[in-house]
């Protein structure tokens, strides 16, 4: 069931990121690699009872930001 709605919600955004011009679709996609990591952190903890270590929060304490940051950081020209 979770795989289900994991592949529903990636054909989603692969299908609202079509119109859109490619470097601006890569950096949504940097963004939400960022939080399905967090995301799959989270379940391992409530759904599986697997217990984090540090690892598992510093993995996402560096994605979850470096994909907003991704995001919405300013680029050159």
């Amino acid at each position: 069931m979770v795989a289900r709605a994991r592949l529903i919600s990636l054909a989603l955004l692969a299908y609202l990121l079509t119109p859109v011009e490619g470097e601006a679709a890569g950096r949504a996609d940097a963004a939400y690699g960022g939080f399905c990591i967090v995301a799959a952190i989270f379940r391992l903890r409530v759904f599986e009872g697997h217990r984090r270590d540090r690892c598992d929060v510093t993995r996402g304490l560096v994605c979850l930001p470096g994909g907003t940051l991704n995001l919405f950081a300013p680029r050159g020209s």
